[in-house]
């Protein structure tokens, strides 16, 4: 995912990453994730 609104902002700060399987019948897994910054 990429959002080009978010160009040019200030990336210091506390970053969260939180993700949620809500299903009950099944169990998810997340494998990876990656967060890239550009200056």
């Amino acid at each position: 995912m990429t959002d080009s609104r978010l160009l040019g902002q200030d990336a210091a700060g506390s970053w969260f990453l939180h993700v949620a399987d809500t299903a009950a019948a099944d169990v998810g897994t997340l494998n990876s994730w990656s967060l890239t910054l550009v200056p």
